[in-house]
C-alpha cells in the first residue's frame, strides 16, 4: 500500500497539485492536514466534522469498512485493517492499518495543550493495543528524526515512543519543511515493532508541493491492497469499417446471390421454418455478417488517465523549473558553514517567480 502525507495550509493549488502527484505515482492512500475546505466538500474525501484532516483514497479498490467522524479525527477501518485519521484543534489528523494515525498539532498553542494533544492521540494507542503508525505534522524538533536542536516538546514524544516501544521511520537526510532558508524536521513517521518491519521505501520527496511542507512518501509491505487496474480490454466496433465491408462482400457476388442476400436480411420467421433455399441463403447471410462484424471489431485497453483532466505540458514543465529551483535552494543552505552559499543567495528571487506561476 502506497501513502503519501503532506500539510498544504489550506491552498486550493496546493490541493490539486497534491492529487494531480497522487494519481501520477499511483499512490493508494492521499492523507492531508490543513486541507482545502471548499475542495473537499466533495463526497470522495473522508473528513472529520471541521473539515481539519482530509482523506482521499486515490486506489478505488481499497474497500472502506467503517467509517466514525467526530471533533478532530476520523477513525477508518478498511480491508487491510483500521485506519485513524485525526486533526485536534488547531491541527492533527491520523491513518492505521493495525491503525494509522495521522497527526498534526499546531505550534501556536501553549505546552499543557500540546501534551494535551499528544496524550490523547497516545493514551488511544495504548488503549486499543494494536499494531499500528503515527504519522503528521507534531511541530516538535528531535535529532531522532533529523534536527539538530531538539525543543522542549521532543522530551513529551520520546517519552511516550519509549513507552510504547515505536521506531521512528524518519532518516533526517532531508527537511520536510523549508521557509527561506530555514528548515525544519518537524513530519515524522513512527510505529510499532512489528509494524516497523513491514515499513519502506520512506522518503521525502523532492517534488514541488506549493506549500513550505514536503511530500512523505512510504509503503507498507505485505498488505494485500487490491491493485487499481489499469484498464480493462474493450471490445469497439468501428460502423464505418463496418458499413465498408458489406458493401464489398455484396459487390463480390453475382445477381442471383444479392437477391438472396437481400431477401434474406428481410427474413423475419426462425430458420426451423425456412424451406431449403432460404435456408441456405440465410446460412450465406449470417457467415458475411459474422465475418464483417469480425472485421470491424476494434480491440483495446480503456485506461484511466494517470493525470487529471486539467494536466497539461505547460503545468508539468513549471513544475520542473520549481522542483530542479527548489532542490538547488536546499542543496545550497549549509548550516554547518554559516547558512547559504553565496552563489545560491539568489536562488529564493528566482524561485518564488517560478512557483507563483505554476501556481
Amino acid at each position: 500500500m502506497r501513502i503519501l502525507q503532506t500539510n498544504l495550509g489550506r491552498g486550493r493549488a496546493a490541493l490539486n497539485l497534491a492529487f494531480a502527484t497522487a494519481k501520477q505515482s499511483n499512490i493508494d492512500i492521499l492523507i492531508i492536514s490543513e486541507p482545502n475546505k471548499n475542495i473537499v466538500r466533495g463526497s470522495e474525501w473522508i473528513k472529520d466534522r471541521q473539515s481539519n484532516v482530509a482523506i482521499l483514497f486515490t486506489n478505488k479498490k481499497v474497500e472502506v469498512k467503517k467509517v466514525e467522524h467526530a471533533e478532530g479525527y476520523v477513525y477508518l477501518r478498511i480491508n487491510c485493517g483500521a485506519i485513524y485519521c485525526c486533526y485536534i484543534s488547531p491541527n492533527i489528523s491520523m491513518i492505521n492499518c493495525g491503525a494509522i494515525y495521522c497527526c498534526y498539532i499546531s505550534p501556536n498553542i501553549s505546552m499543557r495543550e500540546y501534551e494535551d494533544k499528544v496524550d490523547e492521540i497516545m493514551c488511544s494507542v495504548r488503549r486499543r493495543k494494536e499494531e499500528c503508525i503515527i504519522l503528521g505534522d507534531i511541530n516538535s524538533k528531535s535529532i531522532q528524526w533529523g534536527s539538530p536542536i531538539p525543543d522542549k516538546r521532543e522530551k513529551y514524544w520520546t517519552e511516550w515512543m519509549s513507552t510504547l516501544n515505536l521506531v521512528v521511520h524518519n532518516t533526517g537526510m532531508e527537511p520536510t519543511f523549508v521557509r527561506g532558508l530555514s528548515q525544519s524536521y518537524i513530519d515524522v513517521t513512527c510505529s510499532t515493532q512489528k509494524l516497523a518491519k513491514t515499513i519502506s521505501e520512506w522518503k521525502v520527496l523532492e517534488n514541488e508541493t506549493l506549500t513550505e511542507h514536503a511530500y512523505i512518501y512510504f509503503e507498507i509491505k505485505g498488505t494485500k491492497t487490491p491493485k487499481n487496474p489499469a484498464g480493462k480490454e474493450s471490445t469497439l466496433n468501428d460502423w464505418g469499417a463496418f458499413c465498408t465491408r458489406i458493401k464489398q462482400k455484396a459487390s463480390e457476388m453475382n445477381p442471383q446471390q444479392q437477391k438472396s442476400y437481400k431477401k434474406c436480411t428481410r427474413i423475419k420467421q426462425k430458420a426451423s421454418e425456412m424451406n431449403p433455399q432460404q435456408q441456405k441463403s440465410y446460412k450465406k447471410c449470417t457467415e458475411v455478417l459474422n465475418d464483417v462484424y469480425i472485421g470491424s471489431i476494434a480491440k483495446g485497453i480503456s485506461r484511466r488517465s494517470p493525470t487529471p483532466y486539467w494536466w497539461n505540458a505547460t503545468i508539468n514543465e513549471k513544475r520542473t523549473a520549481c522542483i530542479q529551483t527548489r532542490r538547488k535552494l536546499i542543496e545550497g543552505h549549509q548550516p554547518h558553514i554559516g547558512g547559504m552559499l553565496p552563489s545560491m543567495k539568489n536562488g529564493l528571487h528566482v524561485y518564488k517567480p517560478e512557483e507563483n506561476l505554476l501556481e
